[in-house]
């Protein structure tokens, strides 16, 4: 077993060799191993000079002698060899590139995990879901979850579509697209942290909890390009009409037109009274039933949610409200181009 050795090295084989001693790498070791072996060390005893396993040296001798200084300079291939030939790779796009139901399939949309049970039942392929996926990604194929548009079936929806847009075209015309924001909430989350008892420091566990919850009312207005907000810790008919007093008295001598949705709260009986109380200074006018893309508030929220409320954890009331004020504000002064860092 132990009678393999290098073969006999030309000029320029060992001026080479002898050149990579000096240098710290993986190639070095594979020099000392040919010249070792052209001294007449056995792999046994090379390896044990070398700390290196037997199999290893004889692999490197074995492929210096078949292909000379490339042979110890290219790594070996590992792995096994690729089983999906081009025209396997192809009938595989194609029967993605199908709809599920013109195969006789009970669905019309293809997952990765549906398309490989496919494959494999129809006996075209063997393959796992991350190596489907690399085929398709491969031939400019990328599988992505569907999405279902919200349509309205509110019979006046254009009708109310046209109100809104009249709105907004009419001159010196106070237009708020108002919406409730929560519960944002401030809560211990889990983990574990460190605590001293007795001069021994152990570890504590701890629980999550919600502590409070709090709620944003907020009115943005278009032809000003602002957020006009309040605080409250609950959400219903009693804070909206607080709201709706608050804004009056910010706008006084002016007529306020607010679009908003059509839940109870907006359409509770404390609410109307209060309309036909203030002698018509604000309008409600109501958006479609299923149409939110029509409230332009929601994409604020949208952008409050992802610049502060993602991923944070607030540890008091006072901090939350600090980051939500903070974000207002610069967006007031600087409009959608905000991206505060919040620090928290």
């Amino acid at each position: 077993m132990d009678t393999l050795y290098a073969r006999k090295l030309s000029r320029s084989e060992k001026d080479f060799l002898l050149r990579q001693l000096d240098e710290k790498s993986r190639i070095a070791y594979r020099a000392r191993v040919i010249l070792l072996s052209r001294q007449g060390y056995t792999p046994a005893e090379i390896g044990i000079r070398l700390n290196m396993h037997v199999k290893t040296i004889r692999s490197w001798i074995r492929r210096f002698n078949a292909l000379g200084i490339r042979g110890i300079l290219e790594r070996p291939k590992s792995g096994r060899r690729p089983k999906f030939n081009e025209g396997l790779e192809k009938e595989i796009v194609r029967i993605a590139c199908r709809r599920p139901e013109s195969l006789g399939l009970p669905f019309m949309n293809w997952s990765l995990r549906k398309l490989r049970s496919y494959l494999r039942s129809k006996r075209i392929a063997d393959v796992s879901v991350e190596e489907l996926r690399r085929i398709l990604l491969s031939h400019g194929l990328a599988f992505r979850k569907s999405r279902k548009k919200l349509i309205s079936e509110d019979p006046d929806y254009e009708a109310k579509k046209a109100r809104i847009r009249e709105l907004l075209e009419r001159p010196n015309c106070i237009v708020f697209f108002e919406d409730e924001k929560g519960p944002m909430v401030v809560k211990r989350y889990g983990g574990s942290m460190w605590t001293r008892k007795k001069r021994i420091i152990i570890r504590a566990n701890q629980r999550i909890r919600v502590r409070k919850k709090l709620h944003l009312f907020a009115a943005y207005s278009p032809h000003m390009d602002r957020i006009f907000y309040r605080f409250y810790f609950e959400a219903k008919s009693l804070q909206f009409r607080d709201f709706l007093s608050w804004l009056e008295r910010k706008f006084e001598d002016e007529k306020l037109y607010i679009v908003l949705d059509n839940t109870k709260t907006h359409k509770a009986k404390i609410v109307k009274e209060y309309l036909s109380e203030n002698g018509g200074a604000i309008e409600l006018v109501f958006l479609p039933k299923g149409a939110p893309e029509l409230n332009e508030i929601e994409n604020k929220f949208s952008l409050l949610q992802k610049e502060v409320l993602n991923n944070s954890n607030f540890r008091s009331m006072k901090q939350l409200k600090i980051a939500v004020v903070k974000w207002i504000s610069a967006y007031n002064r600087n409009g959608e181009r905000t991206y505060v860092t919040m620090g928290y």
